[in-house]
């Protein structure tokens, strides 16, 4: 596969509803995720502009019980949000991937990170395994952007008054 100029970028996502502790594999293989292209957000003639944070891959969460991995009815938007827990038994596998042409922030100022977290994960991120990863006229600035989490999050049964959460 391949990405180019993605506003919120690539993700693997399996959801389990047998065992929270099975072993789960995403494994993907040979995907290239080019960063902001020529083609702008902000055209000089006007007509439209959207200006937004850019990713390019998200940590791939996955999820024991919530909504089924394929969408059978309406459901509240976005649908990546995901209203479930962690499983604990799942592992990424990501070989061979390439990010090429990647700046700290696009023309229009927004910033651009090559990894990001999806704000509606549960609070496990599993292990993320790369093989042969090649990065490509990247700013060192644009790898990753991890946002401090939100004081709403704290789970006062779970973690106390400290926000448990995967970033």
């Amino acid at each position: 596969m391949t990405f180019i100029d993605s506003r919120t970028g690539y993700a693997n996502m399996l959801s389990n509803s047998a065992d929270e502790y099975n072993d789960l594999i995403m494994e993907s293989n040979d995907i290239i995720i080019y960063g902001e292209t020529e083609s702008p957000d902000c055209p000089p003639n006007g007509g439209f502009c959207h200006k937004y944070n850019k990713g390019g891959y998200i940590a791939a969460p996955a999820t024991y019980g919530g909504k089924p991995l394929h969408i059978t009815k309406a459901s509240a938007l976005p649908p990546h949000k995901i209203k479930s827990d962690a499983s604990w038994g799942s592992k990424v596998v990501l070989n061979r991937l390439e990010f090429r042409d990647w700046n700290a922030t696009t023309r229009e100022g927004m910033r651009s990170q090559i990894f990001t977290v999806n704000k509606n994960s549960p609070d496990y991120v599993p292990m993320h395994e790369f093989y042969d990863t090649k990065f490509i006229n990247v700013e060192a600035d644009a790898m990753s952007y991890i946002f401090d989490p939100p004081q709403g999050w704290a789970n006062p049964y779970e973690c106390g008054e400290f926000p448990c959460t995967a970033p």
